[in-house]
């Protein structure tokens, strides 16, 4: 959910149709309303007299936070500790015995 809304503010940043957010976030219509709404209601995303959305200064703090989050929780791939390549190895090793 909290991705969702993420890439949603991200597209966001500059004025927006909501179809344009539809395309560019791969959401249905109906999913767009809700997340919308819950943006709207948490003061993330405002609506503009055109219709169109506009991120909102409490929304770009949101989206900043989420970013750091998602990185510090993201391990680049060869970053294992000698151990976890060993079991890795290990786990490789007993699965292609079997296939």
């Amino acid at each position: 959910m909290h991705a969702i809304v993420a890439e949603i503010l991200h597209v966001c940043e500059q004025k927006t149709k909501r179809t344009h957010v539809i395309y560019k976030a791969n959401l249905s219509h109906s999913m767009l309303q809700g997340y919308v709404e819950l943006a709207w209601q948490s003061g993330l995303l405002e609506e503009l007299p055109d219709r169109s959305l506009l991120i909102t200064e409490k929304g770009r703090a949101y989206l900043a936070h989420f970013t750091t989050a998602e990185k510090m929780l993201k391990l680049p791939s060869n970053s294992a500790a000698p151990e976890e390549q060993q079991q890795s190895s290990e786990t490789t090793q007993v699965v292609g015995a079997y296939t």
